[in-house]
């Protein structure tokens, strides 16, 4: 009797609807599909990422995932089924769950003060708190709120606590302004910044403490402002406005550079072009065109070496980390600084449920899939990479 095996997967691409879908630690990354999270892994023998694990529980759309801030073996997933989940990498196994009925935890991230609590919220406030090391209900797992944040007038779109700052929480807002929570200081709420109009439009996309400052937020927003905050005054205030080569140019992602103080890098919506800043110059240091199509999301993935060398011919910094890339086909990345090339890459993926798949009659080693994303994609079954793609609007009505 013959035996069948599997020879290789065709993992599923990023998901295109939430923005906390990618993360890392140590030698590891992984990212949120619609319903399950792939983890890859650094393998310094054969020099390159291979995938690790698949975890599946969610019943309904991931909207979040977060590595433990100190154990790299325990990773938090939420998703709109109502639930979050903790798992354990390495052992390839759901730890702990828990029912959300008051909330849908759109939003979530590990909470510096307690290593083992997790904030979460469904947008509208307030913030709840979960410890998944302890049981204290008849039913198992319960979560309380934070009483210090309540409802707010404007969804909450992005949580960020100071890492190595406990007591700092900002809050970005879905009308472009941001509140701050300081210990031992009065909270700021629904800060305004740098004037103007603000719309539904200009919702606040990425907030980010800098590792290496207690008071500075990198801010970016819908419309494409990406801003540098200064949190010590009594007033949150503008200290620098970020220029861009022109209007048509928006920014929808970003992340810091933990190797050297004041860098970081940004993913553009309309284009894979990722840019990398100081936040002394308004305009970027280097640009590198990745992909035509945009940024979803990045996370930076630290490289061993944490000291920034600089090259005779030039005094700018050559950074050596590597950026965890995500883009809206599905594709995602892990792009080298140090060498300007791509580590890993995964071109595209399917974003939603294939149901179906024919081999090629007369090349058995070309494999076409259908997919309700509305596309077709046909695979080299040998290399397992796409070598066409098409997108056919009946496919995902029907």
């Amino acid at each position: 009797m013959s035996l069948v095996r599997q020879i290789s997967l065709i993992s599923a691409g990023c998901q295109p609807w939430n923005l906390n879908v990618v993360d890392s630690t140590g030698s590891r990354f992984a990212y949120a599909a619609t319903l399950a999270i792939y983890i890859y892994e650094w393998d310094p023998e054969s020099n390159q990422f291979y995938l690790h694990s698949i975890m599946s529980e969610h019943k309904k759309t991931i909207s979040a995932i977060a590595w433990n801030l100190k154990d790299k073996d325990i990773l938090a997933s939420s998703s709109t089924d109502f639930k979050i989940c903790v798992w354990h990498v390495t052992k390839r196994k759901l730890l702990v769950s828990l029912n959300t009925p008051h909330a849908i935890p759109v939003l979530m991230s590990w909470f510096p003060s307690d290593e083992d609590c997790l904030a979460y919220c469904d947008g509208k406030g307030p913030l709840y708190l979960w410890k998944y090391t302890e049981k204290n209900g008849r039913d198992g797992s319960v979560s309380h709120p934070l009483k210090e944040i309540s409802a707010v007038s404007s969804n909450i779109t992005q949580i960020s606590w100071h890492r190595s700052a406990p007591g700092r929480l900002a809050l970005g807002h879905a009308d472009g302004t941001i509140s701050l929570y300081l210990q031992g200081k009065k909270p700021q709420t629904h800060v305004k910044l740098g004037g103007g109009a603000f719309t539904g439009t200009d919702s606040v996309s990425w907030l980010l403490w800098d590792p290496f400052s207690q008071n500075y937020l990198l801010i970016c927003t819908a419309n494409g402002r990406l801003q540098l905050i200064d949190s010590s005054t009594d007033v949150a205030s503008v200290i620098t406005t970020y220029s861009l080569p022109s209007k048509a140019v928006t920014i929808k992602c970003a992340a810091w550079l933990t190797e050297a103080p004041g860098a970081f890098v940004t993913g553009d919506a309309e284009a894979g072009v990722l840019r990398l800043w100081t936040v002394s110059k308004e305009k970027p240091q280097e640009t590198f065109r990745l992909k035509h199509v945009g940024f979803k999301a990045l996370c930076v993935l630290p490289s061993d070496s944490t000291v920034a060398s600089t090259t005779e011919a030039s005094e700018k910094i050559k950074f050596v980390s590597r950026i965890v890339c995500l883009f809206f086909d599905g594709g995602v990345g892990v792009y080298n600084l140090r060498n300007s090339s791509w580590d890993f890459l995964k071109n595209m993926g399917h974003l939603e449920t294939i149901f179906d798949c024919q081999f090629k009659p007369d090349d058995p080693d070309l494999l076409a899939t259908a997919s309700f994303d509305g596309t077709v994609k046909v695979w080299n079954v040998n290399s397992m990479e796409a070598v066409s793609s098409r997108h056919f609007i009946n496919l995902a009505k029907d």
